[in-house]
């Protein structure tokens, strides 16, 4: 059972929080990446709340056809912004990991070289783990 109480729901690009929006246009403005918010096709946002401690973490997921950008809120409202090229990202169901095994959870993981991000241990890829709730 998840540590965490999560919600997630889908809502239009419009409906951002401001401050949301900026952090991901700051981002897409720092690495050129051109006018991918146009064509937005799908936006989601999970909000987790950890059951002892009360941490409290936004994601913040927008789909185009050719990318994957998101924004992590964390509990002291700090913004970070990422994002990764469809075509170069691998999504893998959470549930066929060996982690689901030691922490079962609901999401997908996207691992590839991240917009502005360089691996670790001499790595290029990284992951980010996408958890789901009801």
């Amino acid at each position: 059972m998840s540590e965490w109480n999560r919600s997630t729901r889908e809502l239009p690009l419009e409906a951002l929080a401001p401050d949301l929006l900026a952090a991901l246009q700051a981002h897409i403005d720092q690495f050129n990446l051109g006018p991918i918010l146009k064509d937005a096709q799908q936006c989601i946002e999970t909000t987790s709340v950890k059951k002892k401690g009360r941490t409290r973490v936004v994601v913040t997921a927008v789909l185009t056809p050719r990318w994957l950008a998101w924004v992590i809120q964390d509990d002291k409202d700090e913004l970070a912004a990422l994002s990764v090229p469809l075509d170069q990202a691998t999504v893998t169901d959470y549930a066929s990991t060996p982690g689901y095994r030691i922490l079962p959870d609901e999401g997908v993981i996207v691992e590839r070289m991240f917009t502005g991000m360089v691996g670790t241990r001499g790595s290029a890829r990284t992951s980010y783990t996408f958890t789901l709730g009801g």
